[in-house]
């Protein structure tokens, strides 16, 4: 904590899901689990397993598979970070 705000590491799924809106009930439901599983994992608040990293790339390639106007940039990122979507992006100030 710096003064009144709170340091913390989002994972590059995080990142990845807010830039391009994809909403926690989107991917939650391609991957079989539920929207506060997929939360804890994307903010580490559950250690990042090989299983983990396994349901997000079913997850992202099915949601892609659908979104027929899906962002070409979005499949660039997803395929540059696939496998590793649940390491840490950068450091975010957020207000505490």
């Amino acid at each position: 904590i710096q003064g009144d705000r709170i340091m913390y590491v989002p994972t590059r799924l995080r990142v990845l899901r807010i830039k391009y809106k994809i909403t926690l009930k989107a991917l939650a439901g391609r991957m079989n689990i539920s929207n506060q599983h997929l939360s804890r994992m994307e903010l580490a608040d559950i250690p990042p397993t090989e299983y983990h990293e396994h349901l997000l790339c079913l997850g992202m390639e099915r949601l892609l598979a659908e979104w027929d106007s899906a962002p070409e940039e979005l499949k660039q990122e997803y395929q540059t970070y696939k496998g590793r979507l649940l390491q840490p992006a950068k450091e975010v100030e957020d207000e505490y």
